[in-house]
């Protein structure tokens, strides 16, 4: 299927699709594996809660088992919730976040140094801001 917006991140010799919107612009919360080594794609049903369907968002891998997923967009708002995939247990879950959460965004950056994940960018679309954070 063609899309936009998805995130795609590399675990181990595999790369996981979330997400984003397709040619007509439905949204999508839908989970992609391609195997690198065999060239073979799964469509993966996760137990548990899996985040609204959004594009623009961001992903990250920490110690090759879970996939975070952090804000992004609907057509009518932002998000600034954090969704956690296990990939051993394909189960969403909704850990409860601490601190100065960022603001909600979508078309935002991020990347991960060591245990950090640092979003950067981004916006809603009613602030006309560029947004910056640091989560650690």
């Amino acid at each position: 299927i063609s899309r936009g917006g998805q995130t795609v991140s590399l675990v181990g010799n595999t790369l996981v699709i979330f997400g984003g919107q397709d040619a007509k612009r439905t949204l999508l919360n839908d989970l992609h594996i391609l195997d690198l080594e065999t060239m073979t794609w799964d469509e993966i049903d996760a137990v548990g809660v899996p985040p609204s369907p959004r594009s623009d968002h961001t992903a990250a891998v920490h110690v090759d088992r879970y996939l975070l997923i952090f804000g992004g967009g609907s057509h009518a708002t932002c998000y600034n919730d954090l969704h956690v995939l296990d990939l051993q247990t394909m189960e969403w879950s909704r850990p409860t976040q601490q601190g100065d959460i960022p603001t909600p965004r979508a078309g935002h950056a991020g990347v991960t140094v060591g245990e950090n994940w640092f979003i950067v960018g981004g916006g809603d679309n009613k602030s006309g801001m560029l947004l910056c954070h640091f989560v650690a």
